[in-house]
C-alpha cells in the first residue's frame, strides 16, 4: 500500500540515542533505480545516490521521473520510493521521536516492531 500527497507525517520511536545533528546517519540505500539524489541541508548540494548510499538527518532524499529507490533505516524500518517523489527525514533531540516527511510522491513504509 503507498503513500501519495505532500505533507504526510510518518513518526517513528527510537531505541536508540540519537540527536538532531546533520551528520547523524538515519539510513542505507540497499538499492537504487534510475536517477535518485540526496540535497544536503543549508548547502542545497545535490549527491546522486547509489547502492549502500547513507544519508543523514535533514537531507531531502529526492527520485526524477526514472528514479526509484529502497532503502533501510537504523532501527529496521524498509522504505520503498517510486519515481517523481521526495522526503525527508528529522530528529527531535528532547523527544529522540523521528518523523519522516512526504514532500511529494508515492513512499511505501514497511516499519519493523520494536
Amino acid at each position: 500500500m503507498g503513500v501519495e500527497g505532500a505533507g504526510l507525517f510518518l513518526v517513528f520511536f527510537l531505541s536508540s540515542q540519537v540527536f538532531a545533528s546533520e551528520s547523524v546517519v538515519v539510513g542505507k540505500v540497499s538499492s537504487v533505480l534510475g536517477a535518485v539524489t540526496r540535497i544536503v541541508p543549508k548547502s542545497n548540494r545535490r549527491v546522486s545516490l547509489a547502492n549502500e548510499s547513507a544519508f543523514r538527518v535533514g537531507d531531502e532524499i529526492q527520485s526524477k521521473k526514472n528514479g526509484r529507490l529502497k532503502a533501510e533505516f537504523g532501527d529496521g524500518h524498509v522504505l520503498e520510493m517510486g519515481p517523481n517523489s521526495s522526503f525527508r527525514y528529522n530528529i527531535d533531540a528532547e523527544t529522540r521521536i523521528g518523523t519522516l516527511s512526504v514532500l511529494e510522491g508515492t513512499l511505501r513504509v514497511k516499519v519493523s516492531k520494536a
